[in-house]
């Protein structure tokens, strides 16, 4: 089958939303579809390929278009149908709202991946939506049930049922390493951005109170550690790594003892750092770390509890740090209960959270 993937995110980059949609669409054409990825220029100087940089195959096609000023993002809507016109594509899997609405209007069969309230934002976001969310042409996922869960509150739901489709992971070799530095007995991890509400701040204070633990941190730019290092009192076993290239960070995953996913309760924000994603996210760090065959600890909450239970991931409540601290001490002597949480958490994420599952979802919208 003819696809068309039409992106809004910058290839290569740092974001999280970069990382899905390659790894979408690599997956999409392992499955016998000529696939087209539409996405923007970026400034970030790579080596080698940006699929070798994603850790993706070469199976598909990635056109870039400038996307930096408002001219430029009216141009991408453009250059869309432009380019379906050409390529005439059976489907569109789209994540650029505007982008969207401009290939229903043509008769192509969309479905729209929302990753956060399409309506919310502007007077034209909530107007377009309720036009176009009407389209026989149109099928929507969303990457959680509470954002589904939110169509519904707020009588905003398309004409077509929505189908929730979490994000996913790839499955990664267990027996690569990465050369963990300053590395103690038993070392937690933990890997993405620095940003506000990821719980950088909960690391520290859990660090202060455990220094026979390692705490490796991968993510930032050097701008961002310097920032929470001048916001912190940072301990000496708190290593900071910085920017790992997507297709490396398995091995740094696979060389520590336990993940960590400190999530505040609210104010969580992406690399645009604006917005509030807290009530309705499903992040790709949770089911990379289900992918390493780790013990994982993460936040006690809603979007988190849709994915996993307590059977497979310590959930804790973000604002006990004494919970966390214990919790760490237990595990560090009791390599018996990491492995059990290990192996149920590697199960499931094989069965449910891989990026092919994700994939097959999308594919099948209009089937369904």
């Amino acid at each position: 089958m003819k696809i068309l993937y039409q992106s809004a995110s910058y290839i290569p980059s740092y974001a999280a939303n970069s990382v899905h949609v390659m790894n979408m669409v690599d997956e999409i054409s392992k499955l016998d579809n000529d696939v087209k990825l539409l996405s923007f220029y970026s400034d970030l100087d790579v080596e080698g390929s940006d699929n070798s940089y994603y850790g993706v195959g070469d199976g598909f096609e990635v056109i870039k278009y400038p996307f930096k000023t408002k001219i430029n993002k009216i141009k991408y809507i453009y250059d869309s149908l432009i380019y379906a016109q050409k390529f005439k594509p059976e489907l569109i899997i789209s994540r650029f709202p505007y982008g969207a609405y401009a290939l229903l209007l043509f008769g192509y069969k969309v479905v729209l991946d929302a990753h956060g309230p399409l309506w919310k934002g502007s007077f034209l976001k909530k107007c377009t939506w309720r036009v176009f969310s009407k389209f026989e042409n149109l099928r929507v996922t969303t990457n959680s049930v509470s954002l589904k869960e939110m169509f519904v509150d707020e009588n905003v739901c398309p004409k077509h049922d929505i189908k929730v489709a979490f994000n996913g992971a790839k499955v990664f070799p267990l027996d690569a390493f990465y050369d963990l530095k300053e590395k103690k007995e038993f070392n937690a991890g933990y890997i993405g951005g620095l940003y506000a509400g990821r719980g950088i701040d909960i690391i520290v204070e859990i660090a202060k109170s455990l220094p026979q633990i390692g705490f490796h941190i991968a993510g930032g730019t050097l701008e961002d550690i310097e920032e929470v290092r001048s916001q912190y009192n940072i301990p000496s076993n708190i290593i900071f790594y910085g920017h790992l290239n997507p297709a490396e960070v398995y091995k740094f995953r696979n060389s520590c003892d336990v993940l960590l996913a400190p999530y505040h309760k609210s104010g969580i924000v992406g690399a645009s750092k604006v917005g509030d994603s807290s009530q309705y996210m499903n992040p790709i760090k949770i089911f990379e770390y289900l992918s390493s065959s780790k013990v994982v600890i993460a936040s006690d909450l809603k979007p988190i509890r849709e994915v996993v239970s307590k059977e497979e991931v310590f959930l804790v409540d973000p604002d006990n740090i004494e919970k966390w601290i214990d919790t760490l001490m237990f595990l560090s002597t009791h390599p018996e209960t990491c492995n059990d949480y290990a192996n149920k958490s590697y199960s499931i994420f094989l069965n449910k959270f891989t990026w092919k599952v994700r994939a097959l979802k999308l594919l099948n919208m209009f089937n369904s």
